[in-house]
């Protein structure tokens, strides 16, 4: 059972992997920034998760895993 659940709160948690981002840049000198997507790339599932019509809750959801979906389908 979900604490909350009645409430109409949803939480989900985003693992946003390896990120374009100064932290991570000084964090991994040596990583070529460009292999990185960018926080506008994963921008657009926060909006979706943010969404009163998003149906996501509890869930674990890999950022990664969400843009490789997004590319297949540009228009999900």
């Amino acid at each position: 059972m979900i604490e909350g659940k009645a409430t109409g709160i949803k939480v989900n948690t985003v693992s946003p992997g390896p990120t374009r981002t100064e932290m991570r840049a000084r964090a991994v000198p040596q990583e070529d920034p460009m292999t990185l997507k960018t926080p506008q790339d994963i921008a657009p599932l926060f909006v979706e998760l943010a969404m009163a019509s998003c149906q996501k809750q509890g869930e674990w959801i890999s950022a990664d895993d969400w843009t490789k979906t997004q590319s297949k389908n540009p228009s999900a």
